[in-house]
């Protein structure tokens, strides 16, 4: 019966995660960020002010989507938990096959460590006449102040940080850039990962999945048609 019961429990995170990423997934912002170039590009052949090209995030549509990318990528005490990193050992406990192993091994080595802000790759620094370093922030830290200090629950340890960004003049454009490319979306490229994998496993059936997301798996799963 206990068996029974936990088996019962798995099926509902997962289908619950299977509806939080696919609605990330197709929501304005979740297709913008993943089909466009974050490409930053600079020529200095161009006047002051018009040298850099780069992308353009639409914040109300982020702040939006934060509302679904909290549950995967930050919330860690929701119930069920929906955290990328909990989906990733409930597949685990659910399936011994060596393929799904492999791709959960993958996004715990490329996927996780961003997530959870232990790989950054670019940072802000404010340094003082010296160029001694005074403070220091990657893109987790702006989401985590971002998330936690502005969209949510406005919390004022995160002033600082915000304080930090305002007084360096750091554009909201970067800001957003650094958080998508270092964090937001290395995770949701994870997410869409498993979110294939539950189905490709037949860990949940096509039952599990609403006619939206399950187009959206048969998408995912045959990338040359349609």
């Amino acid at each position: 019966m206990a068996l029974v019961s936990s088996v019962h429990k798995s099926h509902y995170q997962l289908r619950k995660f299977v509806k939080v990423v696919s609605e990330m997934l197709l929501c304005r912002f979740g297709v913008a960020i993943t089909s466009q170039s974050h490409t930053i590009a600079s020529d200095a052949s161009k006047p002051e002010g018009e040298r850099t090209t780069h992308s353009t995030y639409d914040i109300e549509d982020y702040r939006s989507f934060l509302t679904l990318y909290r549950q995967v990528g930050w919330a860690k005490s929701d119930k069920p938990s929906l955290n990328l990193e909990k989906i990733v050992d409930v597949l685990e406990e659910c399936s011994n096959d060596l393929k799904l192993r492999e791709l959960t091994s993958y996004v715990r080595r490329e996927a996780l460590p961003k997530m959870k802000g232990d790989a950054a790759v670019v940072t802000l620094r404010r340094l003082d006449s010296g160029g001694q370093v005074l403070q220091e922030l990657d893109g987790h830290e702006i989401l985590d102040a971002f998330l936690n200090g502005e969209v949510f629950h406005p919390d004022p340890k995160h002033d600082k940080v915000i304080e930090f960004l305002g007084s360096v003049g750091v554009e909201v454009w970067l800001q957003t850039w650094l958080m998508i490319t270092n964090v937001v979306l290395p995770t949701l490229i994870g997410c869409q990962m498993v979110f294939w994998a539950i189905r490709h496993f037949d860990i949940l059936a096509e039952s599990d999945y609403s006619p939206r997301a399950f187009k959206l798996w048969l998408d995912l799963a045959n990338p040359t048609k349609g």
